[in-house]
C-alpha cells in the first residue's frame, strides 16, 4: 500500500485516521490494491449530509459495494477560528486555493481538520469488523484528491472560504490554462522554433543525421507524466510512455514489418489532420483510381523493402532517428470538427532540443524537400489551414509558403513517429482513453460520447507537456550572475543564480541581467509572495516537480521558492551540459548570461617569433618558439597563463571549472601537464622542424600563432617576386616559364634548394639555364662554378641548349677525367661543368673535393634509390645550393620523393625511418588526407610543378589522345603463357624464399611471350609471330599512308632488332633503332636525321635509352609496344613527341594482350599515376609481396 504522500496535510489526515483502526493493516493493503486496479468506479459528495460515497465493483455476488464516509460539519467557534485565521493570513489563503496548505495553521484548527474529520463511516458489504477494504479504497480516493486540492477538505467540512478572497484575487486564481491550440497553431509554434539561417551551401542528409546526437531523452519524456493521477484511467503513464518508446526503438532495430498489400507501385502521401493520422497512397493504374489506406500501410512500406518515395523515405529516416533518441513529445490539439470536444494527440519531434533543432534547420534546406507538398493530396492540404497557402500560385507569398512547407515537414515526421509508436505497441497496453491516445490509437469514434469534464481532465493531464504552448506566459529558466557577488560567497568566488519563472512577450533581452523586470517575467519568489501571480502556483509546482527529475537544483527552487545560489562551478557545468538540453527539449525557454553560454577549454598553441639575432624564417638559425595558451581564440600573456594554471588544484585528478577573465574555463590536469611538457620541447626544435611547423601552421597536433615578422617572411618565401631576366639570355620565355625562372631565383637567394617538377616538354631546361645565367651575370655564387649532372643520353643536348640560349657562358664537359685536373691548369674554371651520373659515380672523390656554387640534377628520378652509388656520390657534393629537375618526382612510391629531397634539403623530411613512419605509411597505406595535405604544405616552397593539360599554363599545345589497342594471343602464345605460369607457381610454392626472384623471372618471360614467342624461345622468326607484331604491321601501313611520323618504344633490345627486320620487310624501309649501346655522337646524329629528314618516318627506341631528355617533335604518333610498370617512364617516352614545339595533335597507342597480365599492369599503372598526382592514394603491393594465390590470380590467362 501507499504509506507516504508528498504533502504533509495528506499524510497527517491518514495518520490520524489510522489511529482509529488499529490492527487494520490487511484491510489497508487490500484497499490500496483495489484502488490501483480501478475497482472504485464513481465517487459522490452530498453537501447537506456530508456523505462522501463510492461504488466499488468487487464480485459477481452484488453489482457493487457502497462505502460511505460522513464528514463532521465545523460550526460555531471551530468555523469562526478558521475564518478568522485565514482572514488574517491572506497569503496562506491564496496558497490554499493554489494547492498548498500552510504548516503555520494553528494546532486547534489542525485537530478539527484531521483528528475529528470523519464523524462516522459504514459499508454495505456486511463485514463483521469495524472496518473493511472497501472503506480503505474510498479513503485512498479522498486522499489523492486533497493531496492535489487541500481546499476540498474544507469544503467537505461545510466551510466556504472563497468569500474571504478579494475579487481581484479570485480573478487571479482562475485557471491559467488557455484553450488548446489548433493543429495549425501548434505547427506554427513548432516551426518558429527552428531558425533557418541563410546559407549558400546545400545541406547533405548525412549532416542531418549526424546532428542528432546519440543521447537519449527517454526518462525526460516520461517524467512529464510522473504526476499521473486521473479518474479517467488507473495506471502508471510514466511507465507506459517509456515502454511505448522502447517498443518503437526495438521495432526499428529489428526492422519488423507487417504484411501489406502489393498493389501500389507509385506512392503519393495523403495528409489527414485528425488523430487517426491516416496517410494515404495514390495507386496510379489504368483507371487512375485513388485508394485511401491506413497509416499502418505507410509504416509497413517504410520498414519493408518495397518501393517508396525518396522524400517520404528521407522524412522517415529522420523520424526513426528522433525515436531512437526519444526526442519527441506527446502534444495535444483541438479536433478540427467543432462538434468534438475530445483533443487529438501527435508525437512531435522536440524541435527545441539543440541537436534536433540543428537537424531540422539543415533538413529545411534540402533541395529534395523544396516541393514536398506535391506528394500530398490537394484535398488533404485544404483540410489543414496551415497548408492551404501551398495551393496558392501567388509568387509574392514565398515566405508564407516556406513556413507552411516547414510545418508540413514537421507534421509528416510527427505522423510517422506516431505511426511507428502505434505499430510497435502491444494492444494489451491500452487500458483506457489516455493510454489509447498515448499509443497513437484512433479515438475519433468517441467524438460526441464524452462530456466536457473528460476533455478538461485530458487537458489537465497533458498540462505540463503543453505548458509552453497553452500558457499566455511561457515557462522560463534563467542562469545569471548573483546580484551581489560578495554576499554569501566563500574565498572571493563569484556566485551564480538559477531561477524558474514565466515570461510574456517576445523580447527576453533583459531577463539575463541582474536587475530583472517584473513586467516581462516573474519568478518563483514572485509567484510565492505576490497575489497577482497566484494562478501560476499550481502549474509552477507541477513543472518544478518534472524538472526536479532532471536536476536537484529544481528541488531547491520548489522547496525555498527563491533562486538557487551557488559558487560550485562543477555543479554548474553538469547543469549546463546535462540538464539544459533536457529543459530545452521540454520546450522550456532557457536564458543565461553570456559567460555561461559555453565552457571553454584552453587551447595549447605554439607562438613563433623572430630569434634574438634578428633572424626570422631560416634553415640555419632558430626562431623563438614558445608554448602558448589561448582562450576562445585569444592568446594569453605569459602572466595570464601562469595565473590560469595556478587555479588548478595540485592534487586534481579530474578536470575542474574555474572562473577566469569573466569566462568559464575547464582545466584538464592532463592538458596542463602537456602544456608544461610542451614548453620544454618547443625550445629544443631545430630550424627545419620549426620551419615545417610554421609552414603547416601546426606542431605535433597543436596550432601555431605567428608573429607579424614571421608572417611577412613566410609570405616572402611562398610568394614569387618579379626578377628581370639575365641580359645574356637569347630566348623569349612563355609567361609560366618566366614565373618558373623567378621562382628558382627566389629559392636560390633564400638558400632553400628547389625541385622544378614541370611536366615533360614544358621547358625546365630553359628555366634552369636562365637561373644559371642570372647567378653568373650578377655574381651571386662568387667564383664558385656550377655543376650540372645529367643522363648520358642528353649530355650533348644540354651543351647545345646552353649554346643556343646563353652563348656567353663558358660550358665544358667533364666525362672521364679527374675534375680536379682542370683546376690545376692555368686556364680558369668554366662557368658551368656538364657531366653525367656515370662520370660522377666513378670519379665521386674528385667531384666531392670541389666546392660548387650550385649543383643541378637533371632527371632527378635517377637518384630515387638512396642506397645506390649514384645517389651516395651526389650527396657527397659540396654545394651552396641544389636544383633538382624531373617531370616525375614520384614514380612508384613516396620514398622516391624523400630520395630526391635527401639531395636537395637532407634534413627537411627527416631520415628515411622518420619519413616512412610520419608520411609514407599514413598516406599510402592509411590514405590519411590530413597527413597528405601537411606534406603538400611542407613541400610547397620547394617544389614547382605545372602540367601541360592546364590551359592556364599552356594554351597552344595540341591535343594528346591515348588509346589502348587490345590484341589477341596466338595459340602458341597462349600455350607458352599458361605453361610458364604453372611452372613458376609450382616453383614459388616449393621455394618460398625465392618468391621475389622467381616472380621477376615470370614477369620477364610473360612479357617476352606477349611480345613474340621467338623472343622468348630465343629463335629467329622471318615473319611477325605474335598478335602484337601482326597488329603493329597493320597499324604502320595505315599510319604511313596518312603521312605520319612514328616513334615505337620497346623495353627489349632484342625485340627492337626483330621489329627492325619485320618492319623493313613489311614496308620496304629499315627504321633506325635508338638504343643504349649507341655512342653519344651517333645518337645525336640519329635524332637530327629523324627530326629534319622527311623520309625518316619510323624511329624505334629502347624505352630506357630514349625515354628522357630527347626532343622528337617531328613525330605525331607514339606506339608503346610493351608496357612498363612505371607510368612515369611511359609518360616520359610519350613526352619526347608531346612537348613544346609540337604543332600537330599527338596520338599514343598502347598494345595490350587481352586477358593477360598486361591488362592488370595497366590497372597498376593507372593507380600509380594517381599517386603521382595525388599523394593520398594507396600504392599496390609489389609482386614479390603477393601470396601464391594472389600471383596466380594476377598472372592467369583469362
Amino acid at each position: 500500500m501507499k504509506k507516504h504522500y508528498q504533502n504533509w496535510w495528506t499524510q497527517r489526515w491518514l495518520d490520524e485516521f489510522k489511529l482509529r483502526w488499529k490492527g487494520s493493516a490487511k484491510a489497508w493493503a487490500q484497499g490500496w490494491a483495489d484502488y490501483e486496479v480501478g475497482k472504485l468506479g464513481r465517487t459522490d459528495f452530498d453537501r447537506l449530509s456530508g456523505e462522501f460515497s463510492g461504488k466499488i465493483f468487487d464480485t459477481d455476488i452484488k453489482p457493487f459495494y457502497r462505502p460511505v464516509l460522513i464528514f463532521s460539519k465545523l460550526i460555531g467557534e471551530e468555523s469562526s477560528s478558521i475564518y478568522e485565521w485565514f482572514g488574517e493570513n491572506p497569503l496562506a489563503l491564496t496558497d490554499l486555493f493554489s494547492g498548498k496548505l500552510s504548516e503555520d495553521i494553528p494546532e486547534p484548527i489542525q485537530e478539527s481538520l484531521f483528528r475529528h474529520s470523519v464523524k462516522s463511516f459504514y459499508c454495505n458489504c456486511g463485514s463483521s469488523s469495524e472496518y473493511c477494504a472497501h472503506l480503505c479504497t474510498l479513503i485512498f480516493s479522498f486522499l489523492e484528491t486533497i493531496d492535489q486540492e487541500p481546499i476540498v477538505l474544507f469544503r467537505y467540512h461545510g466551510l466556504n472560504l472563497e468569500p474571504l478572497l478579494p475579487k481581484t484575487v479570485r480573478e487571479a486564481l482562475k485557471d491559467e490554462t488557455e484553450q488548446l491550440p489548433s493543429l495549425s497553431d501548434l505547427l506554427a509554434g513548432l516551426t518558429e522554433k527552428v531558425q533557418v539561417k541563410s546559407s549558400s551551401e546545400n545541406s547533405e542528409f548525412s549532416s542531418i543525421i549526424n546532428a542528432l546526437k546519440s543521447s537519449s531523452y527517454l526518462l525526460t519524456v516520461s517524467s512529464l507524466f510522473s504526476d499521473n493521477r486521473t479518474f479517467l484511467e488507473k495506471g502508471d503513464f510514466c511507465e507506459l510512455v517509456q515502454n511505448c518508446l522502447l517498443d518503437a526503438q526495438r521495432l526499428l532495430k529489428s526492422k519488423k514489418a507487417i504484411s501489406s498489400e502489393s498493389g501500389c507501385r507509385e506512392q503519393s502521401l495523403f495528409v489527414f489532420h485528425d488523430l487517426a493520422s491516416r496517410l494515404g497512397v495514390i495507386e496510379k493504374n489504368s483507371d487512375a483510381s485513388q485508394q485511401l489506406l491506413d497509416r499502418s500501410f505507410l509504416i509497413d512500406r517504410l520498414l519493408s523493402d518495397g518501393p517508396r518515395q525518396p522524400s517520404v523515405q528521407l522524412l522517415a529516416e529522420v523520424a526513426k532517428t528522433v525515436i531512437e533518441k526519444s526526442a519527441c513529445l506527446p502534444l495535444i490539439f483541438k479536433a478540427d470538427d467543432l462538434s468534438s470536444n475530445l483533443p487529438r494527440l501527435l508525437w512531435v519531434p522536440a524541435v527545441n532540443e539543440p541537436s534536433v533543432n540543428l537537424a531540422f534547420e539543415e533538413l529545411f534546406k534540402l533541395d529534395s524537400l523544396s516541393d514536398i507538398e506535391k506528394t500530398v493530396d490537394v484535398d488533404s492540404l485544404k483540410s489543414v489551414a496551415a497548408f492551404r497557402v501551398l495551393l496558392n500560385d501567388d509568387s509574392t507569398q514565398s515566405h508564407e509558403k516556406a513556413a507552411a512547407r516547414r510545418a508540413l515537414i514537421i507534421y509528416l515526421i510527427a505522423q510517422i513517429i506516431t505511426g511507428l509508436i502505434e505499430l510497435a505497441a502491444d494492444s494489451s497496453s491500452v487500458k483506457g482513453l489516455v493510454s489509447a491516445m498515448l499509443l497513437g490509437r484512433n479515438i475519433s469514434a468517441l467524438d460526441g460520447l464524452v462530456n466536457q469534464k473528460v476533455a478538461t481532465e485530458i487537458v489537465k493531464l497533458f498540462q505540463i507537456s503543453m505548458a509552453p504552448y497553452i500558457l499566455s506566459s511561457k515557462p522560463l529558466v534563467t542562469i545569471t550572475d548573483a546580484p551581489d557577488v560578495n554576499v554569501g560567497a566563500t574565498d572571493g568566488k563569484r556566485r551564480y543564480r538559477i531561477d524558474f519563472g514565466f515570461y510574456s512577450g517576445d523580447s527576453l533581452q533583459d531577463l539575463a541581467q541582474k536587475d530583472r523586470s517584473a513586467e516581462t517575467a516573474f519568478f518563483t519568489q514572485d509567484i510565492a509572495d505576490k497575489v497577482q501571480f497566484a494562478k501560476y502556483r499550481l502549474i509552477c509546482s507541477r513543472l518544478l516537480k518534472v524538472l526536479s527529475a532532471q536536476d536537484p537544483v529544481f528541488d531547491s527552487l520548489a522547496y525555498r521558492s527563491s533562486p538557487y545560489l551557488s559558487d560550485d562551478l562543477q555543479a554548474l557545468k553538469s547543469f549546463l551540459v546535462d540538464c539544459v538540453p533536457k529543459i530545452l527539449m521540454l520546450g522550456i525557454r532557457v536564458v543565461m548570461d553570456k559567460r555561461f553560454k559555453k565552457i571553454i577549454k584552453p587551447a595549447l598553441r605554439v607562438y613563433a617569433s623572430k630569434g634574438d639575432d634578428g633572424k626570422v624564417v631560416s634553415f640555419f638559425k632558430n626562431m623563438d618558439f614558445r608554448a602558448q595558451l589561448s582562450v576562445d581564440g585569444k592568446p594569453l600573456t605569459d602572466s595570464q597563463a601562469q595565473k590560469l594554471l595556478s587555479l588548478m588544484p595540485a592534487d586534481a585528478k579530474d578536470s575542474v571549472i574555474v572562473d577566469f577573465l569573466d569566462q568559464l574555463i575547464e582545466l584538464d590536469p592532463q592538458e596542463v601537464g602537456k602544456f608544461n611538457e610542451m614548453r620544454e620541447k618547443v625550445k629544443r626544435l631545430d630550424p627545419f622542424e620549426q620551419f615545417k611547423s610554421v609552414i603547416i601552421n601546426n606542431w605535433n597536433g597543436y596550432g601555431m600563432t605567428l608573429s607579424q615578422e614571421i608572417e611577412q617572411n613566410l609570405a616572402d618565401i611562398l610568394n614569387t617576386p618579379e626578377i628581370d631576366l639575365p641580359k645574356s639570355i637569347q630566348a623569349t620565355l612563355r609567361p609560366y616559364q618566366t614565373v618558373g625562372y623567378q621562382w628558382l631565383m627566389k629559392n636560390i637567394t633564400q638558400k632553400m634548394g628547389a625541385l622544378i617538377a614541370d611536366d615533360m616538354g614544358l621547358g625546365k631546361t630553359l628555366q634552369v639555364i636562365c637561373a644559371i645565367s642570372k647567378c653568373c651575370e650578377d655574381g651571386l655564387l662568387g667564383d664558385k662554378p656550377i655543376l650540372v649532372v645529367v643522363p648520358a643520353g642528353v649530355l650533348h643536348n644540354w651543351k647545345a641548349e646552353f649554346k643556343k640560349f646563353s652563348p656567353t657562358l663558358d660550358v665544358r664537359f667533364s666525362l672521364d677525367t679527374d675534375i680536379s685536373q682542370s683546376s690545376e691548369r692555368t686556364d680558369p674554371m668554366p662557368d658551368v661543368v656538364l657531366t653525367t651520373y656515370s662520370t660522377l659515380t666513378i670519379h665521386f672523390e674528385s667531384f666531392a673535393e670541389k666546392e660548387w656554387g650550385l649543383v643541378v640534377a637533371d632527371e632527378a628520378q635517377y637518384l630515387k634509390n638512396p642506397a645506390s652509388a649514384r645517389s651516395k656520390a651526389f650527396r657527397l657534393l659540396k654545394s651552396d645550393e641544389v636544383i633538382a629537375m624531373t617531370g616525375t618526382p614520384i614514380e612508384n612510391r613516396l620514398m622516391d620523393l624523400w630520395s630526391i629531397f635527401a639531395c636537395i634539403q637532407p634534413k627537411l623530411l627527416g631520415d628515411q625511418k622518420d619519413f616512412i613512419r610520419d608520411y609514407a605509411i599514413p598516406i599510402e597505406a592509411r590514405k590519411n588526407q590530413k597527413t597528405a595535405e601537411n606534406l603538400r604544405k611542407i613541400l610547397a616552397p620547394f617544389v614547382l610543378r605545372r602540367e601541360k593539360n592546364d590551359p592556364a599554363i599552356i594554351s597552344d599545345l595540341p591535343k594528346c589522345a591515348v588509346n589502348n589497342v587490345p590484341v589477341k594471343l596466338t595459340p602458341l602464345q597462349a600455350y607458352l603463357y599458361k605453361k610458364a605460369v604453372n611452372e613458376y607457381l609450382n616453383q614459388i610454392i616449393e621455394q618460398e624464399r625465392k618468391k621475389g626472384i622467381l616472380t621477376i623471372r615470370l614477369l620477364t618471360d610473360l612479357k617476352k611471350i606477349c611480345n613474340s614467342p621467338s623472343q622468348f624461345l630465343k629463335r629467329n622468326a622471318e615473319q611477325p609471330d605474335s598478335g602484337k607484331a601482326v597488329t603493329l604491321m597493320k597499324m604502320l601501313r595505315t599510319l604511313l599512308a596518312e603521312g605520319k611520323k612514328i616513334l615505337i618504344f620497346t623495353q627489349y633490345y632484342q625485340m627492337g632488332l626483330k621489329l627492325q627486320e619485320w618492319i623493313e620487310k613489311a614496308i620496304g624501309e629499315r627504321p633506325e633503332f635508338l638504343n643504349g649501346s649507341m655512342l653519344l655522337n651517333a645518337r645525336s646524329s640519329l635524332i637530327k636525321r629523324f627530326q629534319q629528314e622527311e623520309n625518316r618516318k619510323i624511329l624505334l627506341i629502347s624505352l630506357k635509352a630514349g625515354g628522357v631528355g630527347l626532343n622528337l617533335t617531328a613525330a605525331s604518333v607514339v606506339i608503346h609496344y610493351d608496357l612498363w610498370w612505371n607510368p612515369a617512364v611511359e609518360q616520359q617516352a610519350t613526352d619526347r613527341a608531346y612537348r613544346i614545339g609540337q604543332n600537330k595533335d599527338v596520338t599514343v597507342y598502347r598494345l595490350i594482350c587481352e586477358g593477360s597480365f598486361e591488362e592488370r599492369i595497366d590497372e597498376v599503372i593507372t593507380k600509380k599515376r594517381e599517386l603521382a598526382q595525388n599523394i593520398n592514394v594507396k600504392t599496390d603491393k609489389w609482386l614479390g609481396e603477393l601470396t601464391p594465390q594472389e600471383l596466380e590470380e594476377f598472372f592467369k590467362l583469362i
